[in-house]
């Protein structure tokens, strides 16, 4: 071997002069693997939007079961394998901040929830009403507004205009 490509090896080795085998070969030492992830977690993962959805929408059948979070585990925990097979520690920041970010939602989310369902519904008719008054007055009736006019002329009129 040259000087020259014990000085790249050198280089691309990080400064380390990397093992070489018999025959001048590197030899095939792999990286150990970091942990395995196991199919359960996943499992709570996968979990975590059906449980934010369900909660958003106050209709509690939305949630997914413990066997069919595992059913849709599997396969995510195939493409995890295939895609990225060593878990970066970034990842795990990403991951340890979603589980985080899904506890804080969905105490919130479940607190909504239930001021919503003890709110008289004649107080949501009038706050819904409100908003209805609000974006009607808005809007410019006729032609030459910002909006669509709200007034839509019949087959009849259109045919026989008024005179």
């Amino acid at each position: 071997m040259t000087e020259f490509e014990e000085r790249l090896d050198a280089q691309l080795a990080g400064g380390k002069k990397p093992a070489r085998g018999p025959g001048g070969k590197f030899s095939s030492t792999s990286p150990a693997a970091g942990p395995e992830i196991d199919i359960t977690v996943i499992g709570q993962v996968v979990q975590i939007p059906f449980d934010l959805w369900s909660v958003s929408q106050g209709v509690p059948e939305l949630k997914i079961s413990n066997d069919e979070s595992i059913m849709l585990a599997k396969p995510v925990k195939q493409l995890l394998d295939h895609y990225v097979p060593q878990i970066p520690e970034i990842a795990w920041a990403w991951i340890s901040l979603s589980a985080v970010s899904y506890s804080i939602m969905k105490s919130r989310l479940a607190l909504i929830a239930e001021i919503r369902k003890n709110k008289p519904s004649s107080e949501r008719r009038m706050d819904a009403a409100r908003v209805a008054n609000a974006n009607s007055s808005t809007k410019t009736q006729g032609h030459g507004g910002s909006h669509p006019s709200n007034v839509f002329p019949s087959l009849d009129q259109i045919q026989k205009p008024a005179v």
